[in-house]
């Protein structure tokens, strides 16, 4: 049944389907804006940065699974998500999230969480427990829903360094779904506070427009007026995600060995520059940055 058909189909219906307090009118319109614009998906103060990132990854790359997915969980409380079986308990379906996070954001990112956990229910909006997504579950699910070449990268204890950010922003560069598992102190304070634990998953930017870059000493470019120009210090080398001639930023782009990071990141539905506030410093960056998880869309299930 194809998009459209499946939308008919539950504008046609009547009551709150599986999810007593989450109107059907909130539900529809809430799963059209994130049709629309996957990246308004927004776990918004819940805890489900995790399934978040991979439910804006199969919009963006199979959207007919996301809507099957979201229709059926809100009709029938049970649904099937690539291969995974998601049914959550009732004590998540009956939450009253007092909207705190969008209708669709609940019916599709709380249960999967909660479906998924083994110990701890997750049936609160507030709580921070029981929506942590660990990063061998991440990448689980990436592979069950259709991608391949799922990498692991990460500590949740010990933070991470050059090497793996560079991993990182390859995998993103040859068109991997990449997620950091960051402090989320990092782009949401003014990284300058005491680091903690990892807490938070961010997804990199895409590479239509929206630069992730690694850190940086600069490489100069110098336009000749007619569409032209030279780069000088190595300039071929450092850009990951297109040419440099095609990510100009007030003539320089960044390098790979200087000392600011200045990344594109996707979270609570939302662009950021590294920080709120813009790029960071490596010192500052580091000692929040703890890996990475990335995979390929391969499969339409």
């Amino acid at each position: 049944m194809s998009i459209i058909a499946r939308m008919a189909a539950l504008k046609t219906g009547t009551g709150n389907g599986a999810f007593p307090k989450i109107p059907r009118a909130k539900f529809i319109r809430t799963l059209e804006q994130r049709i629309a614009d996957p990246d308004s998906i927004r776990q918004a103060v819940s805890s489900l940065c995790g399934p978040a990132s991979l439910l804006r990854s199969v919009l963006l790359d199979n959207p007919e699974m996301y809507v099957r997915y979201a229709i059926d969980m809100y009709e029938r409380g049970q649904a099937k998500l690539g291969k995974l079986d998601v049914e959550p308990s009732s004590d998540c379906r009956e939450c009253d999230t007092k909207e705190k996070v969008a209708a669709v954001d609940w019916v599709t990112l709380a249960s999967l969480r909660d479906s998924e956990n083994d110990v701890f229910d997750y049936d609160d909006v507030d709580d921070l427990v029981g929506g942590i997504t660990m990063p061998e579950d991440l990448a689980d699910w990436f592979e069950k829903c259709g991608y391949v070449n799922a990498r692991n990268n990460t500590s949740v204890l010990l933070t991470e360094g050059r090497d793996t950010l560079q991993e990182a922003l390859d995998c993103h560069a040859a068109g991997m779904r990449t997620c950091l598992l960051i402090e989320a102190e990092m782009i949401d304070g003014d990284g300058k506070g005491n680091a903690v634990f990892a807490n938070h998953w961010v997804m990199l930017g895409d590479s239509w427009g929206l630069r992730p870059g690694l850190d940086v000493g600069w490489v100069g470019f110098r336009g000749d007026g007619y569409g032209g120009g030279s780069w000088t210090d190595d300039a071929a080398d450092p850009w990951v995600g297109g040419s440099p001639g095609n990510h100009v930023i007030d003539d320089r782009v960044p390098r790979g060995n200087g000392d600011e990071v200045d990344l594109t990141l996707w979270s609570w539905g939302d662009w950021y520059r590294t920080n709120k506030f813009g790029p960071m410093s490596w010192k500052s960056f580091e000692k929040r940055f703890h890996g990475y998880v990335a995979a390929r869309f391969r499969f339409a299930y």
